[in-house]
């Protein structure tokens, strides 16, 4: 059994410069030509060096926020202490959608009023 002299001598890729495009290039080249699974990594180390995913990780919070505040009631927060403070509060809130209301129909009149 014989073993040529290419088999027993290891062959090792040059240092990569300790800089911002060499390793930016190197991440994209691997995440071109690499398997799959470097792909996906080279791919997300990407992300994070330009700030991709911090940005989405962002987006998702303000969207998760948003859609959480359309979930709370009126009430949210509200210390529950007695029917008298639950009846004050509702009647408030009825108030104050009866004066947004007042107002739509004052300016949709306004702008009835104005047209020729």
């Amino acid at each position: 059994m014989s073993i040529s002299n290419q088999a027993m001598t290891s062959t090792a890729n040059p240092p990569l410069a300790y800089t911002k495009e060499a390793i930016r290039g190197h991440l994209q080249h691997h995440a071109t030509n690499g398997p799959a699974y470097v792909q996906i990594q080279a791919t997300k180390a990407l992300a994070r060096m330009i700030g991709l995913y911090d940005e989405a990780k962002d987006a998702a919070g303000r969207t998760k926020d948003a859609a959480l505040d359309k979930t709370k009631s009126k009430f949210h927060g509200l210390k529950f202490t007695g029917f008298g403070a639950y009846k004050k509060a509702v009647d408030e809130a009825k108030a104050a959608e009866e004066q947004q209301q007042d107002e739509d129909d004052e300016a949709a009149k306004q702008e009835d009023d104005d047209v020729p």
